[in-house]
């Protein structure tokens, strides 16, 4: 049965990964350059990124305890946190932004699809267990 577990624990954490990498990849690709800042918030991300696989693997061999689970969904909207501080610290430098995308995005428009976006997600991360 633990066999299980670790391969449930490992699916799900590489899922989660994923969906992370890929809404860093989506971010990265809007911008011309960087800064210190912004490099930084990168490597906090990667942090709490690096964290998943544990706090996994902690849910799955010890779900019945409400401290592990609560790890587990704590780690989630942290990492979205993260991932909206970055872009609202990249909303207020816009020039760390393409210009190509500056032109056709509305930036009021933009920012409510992705706050209302991750709110979503962090409601359905708090109630999926």
């Amino acid at each position: 049965m633990s066999k299980n577990y670790d391969f449930l624990s490992y699916f799900i954490s590489f899922f989660v990964i994923g969906s992370i990498w890929i809404s860093t990849v989506r971010r990265t690709d809007i911008l011309k350059k960087t800064d210190y800042r912004h490099l930084w918030l990168n490597l906090l991300n990667l942090f709490f990124v690096t964290t998943v696989p544990f706090t996994t693997a902690l849910l799955g061999d010890y779900g019945e305890f409400e401290f592990a689970e609560l790890l587990f969904h704590l780690n989630i909207p942290i990492l979205e946190i993260i991932a909206l501080v970055q872009w609202h610290y990249l909303m207020k430098n816009t020039g760390l932004i393409r210009n190509e995308i500056l032109e056709s995005l509305d930036m009021h428009y933009y920012r409510k699809i992705y706050v209302s976006a991750y709110s979503s997600r962090f409601l359905k991360s708090r109630f999926s267990f």
